[in-house]
C-alpha cells in the first residue's frame, strides 16, 4: 500500500549505518518477513525506489523456491581470488574441530551433516562415543581424534581434587586440544551447536587473525582478570559493540593451529 511507504519483498537491502544503525531482525524461524520489517523499521518518508537500479539474483543449479528460507541447503557459491577459496589461502588445511561424548549424540549428528553438507571438513574429539557412533562419523567422512590428555592437567589432577579428568564438559582443555587440531584454518564449534548459514564469511575473518565471540556479562574481579588479556591479545581495541565485554563465550570461535593467542590460553587455564 503507497501510505505504508515503499516496502517490497526483496534479497537485497542498502542502508547507511552512521546515521541509521539498524541490525536485521532475528525473531522468525525462517526468511520470511525479514525484508519487510526490516524496510518498516525507516519512517514512511525515507523510503524510496531508486530508478533504473539492478540487482541480480543469482542462483545455483538445484534452487528451488524457499530453499534456502531456513539456512543454506544449496550448493555455495565458490569465488576465485587471488588468495584462493573466497580470499582463503587453499594451500592451508581449514576445518571445524568440536569435542563430544555419547549425550551429545542427537545435536552433533547434526552438526556433522551441516558442516559436511557445507562441504567443510569436520574432526570430533572422541570423549566417550559409542562404537556405533563411531562409525557412523567414520562413514560420513567425519574425523575422529583421541587426543591425550596433557602431562601439566595430570600432574594438577594429582594434587587437587578440585580439577577433574577431563569431559566433553571440560571447557578448560579447550584450548590443548586446540593446539592438536588437524587444520591451519580450525573454526571451533561446540558439539551442542549447528550452523545455519555458510562458513565462508568466519573463515574469511581468520585472514585478519584470530576472531572470538564475546558476552557483556556483568562478571566478577577473577572473571574480568581471566578473559580480559586474552580478549586484549585477540582483539586489540574491542569492537564498540563488545565495549561492555568482560567474558569470551568459548562455544564457537576461530583461531590458526599455532596462533600464540591460543598457547596463552592454555597457560592461563594451567594457572
Amino acid at each position: 500500500r503507497l501510505r505504508d511507504g515503499y516496502a517490497p519483498c526483496g534479497y537485497f537491502q542498502l542502508w547507511h549505518w552512521p546515521t541509521s544503525p539498524q541490525w536485521m531482525p532475528e525473531s522468525s524461524g525462517d526468511a520470511g518477513r525479514y525484508d519487510t520489517e526490516f524496510a518498516c523499521r525507516w519512517p514512511t518518508r525515507r523510503r524510496r525506489l531508486i530508478p533504473n537500479y539492478q540487482v541480480l539474483h543469482l542462483e545455483t543449479s538445484d534452487i528451488t523456491s524457499g530453499a534456502n528460507w531456513r539456512g543454506r541447503i544449496t550448493d555455495c557459491f565458490e569465488r576465485e581470488t587471488n588468495g584462493g577459496v573466497d580470499g582463503v589461502d587453499e594451500s592451508a588445511d581449514r576445518g571445524i574441530l568440536t569435542a563430544a561424548n555419547s549425550r551429545y549424540w542427537p545435536v552433533l549428528r547434526l552438526l556433522a551433516q551441516a558442516t559436511l553438507q557445507m562441504k567443510h571438513s569436520l574432526s570430533v574429539v572422541d570423549h566417550g562415543l559409542t562404537e556405533k557412533q563411531r562409525q557412523w562419523l567414520g562413514q560420513e567422512g567425519v574425523g575422529l581424534l583421541d587426543i591425550p590428555m596433557p602431562s601439566q592437567w595430570r600432574k594438577l589432577a594429582s594434587r587437587s581434587q578440585e580439577i577433574q579428568p577431563p569431559s566433553a564438559k571440560e571447557a578448560w582443555l579447550k584450548p590443548w586440544l586446540c593446539m592438536n587440531s588437524p587444520y591451519q584454518h580450525t573454526i571451533w564449534i561446540d558439539a551442542d551447536a549447528v550452523p545455519l548459514r555458510g562458513l565462508q564469511r568466519m573463515f574469511r575473518m581468520l585472514n585478519r587473525g584470530p576472531w572470538l565471540t564475546l558476552e557483556s556479562w556483568t562478571t566478577g574481579r577473577s572473571a574480568r582478570q581471566l578473559y580480559e588479556p586474552l580478549i586484549t591479545a585477540a582483539y586489540g581495541r574491542l569492537p564498540k559493540r563488545f565495549e561492555n565485554a568482560h567474558r569470551i563465550n568459548t562455544g564457537v570461535f576461530g583461531f590458526m593451529r599455532d596462533d600464540g593467542w591460543i598457547g596463552g590460553w592454555w597457560e592461563t587455564c594451567l594457572r
